[in-house]
């Protein structure tokens, strides 16, 4: 049985008594890169604008990507002929944090007031809150999941002593990543508008950073000796469909929530159609970063970070 959230680490300052709107569970499958992150941003805009109820999406990657966070130059950490040459799409993301390699891994969203799991703690509070689910999905699987600022004292130093942000996110670590034997272990960003979430996540099943290695602007060897997956802590692989089994499962117990698998309404269908061809599939958006709505990813949740 999975831990409640009461049982996590996050007992000590958070509690949880069931959510108190329908939840809805969107399951997608694997898309490419320009898709998912229309859809994130499509489910936001649902729910701040047209009454959608709270939404966890599982979702997964096909073809291989690279996605860059909101703040940074494609151009400085890809070598993009490389990434035309091998048919690797890149996509930005409306989060910050850095470049990150989607191949072989899980990825989630949530959008959702913390109003929503009748939480009254502040929204600063809401990346480890809604982290929770993770940690406990880690624990299920039989691993000791810390957040890197409740780890051993040697990586709190390294943490207190990092002075820059590298390109790529699994290089570093930051005080907010989970980590499991002091290696990092995929990780999770936000954007808010108002009291309105959307935190997306992804999660390593095998480590693939080596077949990411010809576009990066990055060392290797730093970042394979900071990041670990799902296939290398269990020794055995996991497949997608029992990932995403599983954080259903512990995204429903740790928050008592009942989840209700459905598709997009017509409107959202239409939104994301709309918003994949007018931004995420062009140019100005991918390289430039034109000019994106008002509100601002939050910089100190990053992406996989």
């Amino acid at each position: 049985m999975l831990y409640s959230a009461q049982e996590s680490i996050m007992s000590q300052r958070f509690s949880f008594s069931g959510s108190s709107r329908d939840w809805r569970l969107i399951l997608s499958g694997c898309n490419d890169a320009f898709t998912n992150m229309a859809l994130d941003e499509t489910l936001l805009d649902s729910y701040c604008d047209r009454g959608a109820p709270p939404t966890l999406r599982i979702y997964g990657w096909h073809p291989p990507a690279f996605s860059i966070g909101y703040f940074q130059d494609p151009r400085v950490n890809l070598d993009l002929d490389q990434c035309e040459r091998h048919k690797i799409a890149v996509v930005r993301r409306m989060t910050g944090g850095a470049v990150l390699f989607h191949f072989h891994d899980i990825s989630y969203s949530i959008v959702c007031t913390l109003s929503d799991l009748r939480i009254n703690y502040p929204i600063k509070y809401s990346y480890e809150i809604l982290s929770s689910f993770l940690i406990n999905l880690y624990r299920y699987l039989g691993l000791e999941p810390s957040f890197a600022l409740q780890a051993d004292p040697a990586l709190r130093h390294t943490l207190r002593m990092l002075n820059s942000k590298p390109e790529f996110c699994q290089a570093t670590t930051e005080m907010h990543d989970i980590v499991i034997g002091n290696k990092k272990i995929g990780g999770n960003a936000q954007r808010r508008r108002n009291n309105v979430i959307l935190q997306h996540g992804s999660i390593p099943l095998r480590n693939m950073i080596e077949s990411a290695g010809f576009a990066l602007k990055e060392n290797i060897s730093r970042i394979k000796n900071n990041m670990t997956s799902l296939d290398e802590l269990l020794g055995s692989p996991v497949d997608f469909h029992m990932a995403e089994r599983l954080l259903k499962e512990s995204f429903e117990r740790t928050f008592y929530v009942d989840l209700k698998e459905s598709p997009l309404s017509e409107s959202e269908s239409a939104a994301y159609e709309k918003l994949k061809s007018s931004k995420y599939l062009t140019p100005e958006w991918n390289m430039e970063r034109a000019s994106d709505s008002p509100t601002r990813p939050v910089r100190n949740k990053n992406y996989a970070r």
